[in-house]
């Protein structure tokens, strides 16, 4: 996702969403993101955790970036100008990074990008990641991570479905 999305990417400004992610209503913030052009900032859904392999201490004191914490990138709101590949290659040689598990790689090359840009952060909690087996009424959207995964149909495709039922 790092690398072949801003790559192929057409706009300066993509979304990327993970296929375990669902919208169970109108995602306002995200649509007054995309309608504002000019608005170079970079979005990401909240962890219930730490992922990155690299801690804080370490992304601030050998990158020089103050890493923002508990980034997840099933869902986020990236602007081209933060993508610089040759950083990246740089990023990923650092031990923490090769030696972290290899699904977080991605995720952490864009947070360390999207930290030194220093424009945005983290989705409100109604974009939910969470390792609880319901997500929280109100919840706009819920990205079903691997430890809730099987969730995903139980709970998610039958709150869409009401969801979409009532809608009619």
């Amino acid at each position: 996702k790092a690398f072949d999305i801003p790559h192929m990417a057409t706009g300066d400004r993509f979304l990327m969403i993970d296929s375990d992610v669902l919208f169970f209503r109108k995602p306002t913030e995200i649509l007054k993101w995309v309608s504002d052009s000019n608005d170079s900032s970079c979005w990401f859904n909240r962890d219930p955790q730490e992922p990155a392999p690299i801690s804080l201490e370490a992304a601030r004191e050998e990158l020089g970036i103050e890493l923002w914490s508990q980034v997840n990138s099933g869902l986020c709101l990236l602007n081209r100008s933060i993508i610089r590949f040759p950083q990246f290659e740089t990023w990923i040689c650092h031990p923490a990074i090769v030696t972290g598990q290899a699904w977080r790689t991605e995720q952490t090359l864009l947070a360390l990008a999207a930290s030194q840009n220093g424009r945005g952060g983290l989705l409100p909690e109604i974009y939910a990641v969470t390792l609880e087996s319901k997500v929280a009424e109100g919840a706009t959207a819920r990205h079903y991570v691997g430890a809730v995964r099987n969730h995903f149909f139980d709970e998610g495709i039958g709150k869409l479905k009401s969801v979409l039922l009532e809608s009619r």
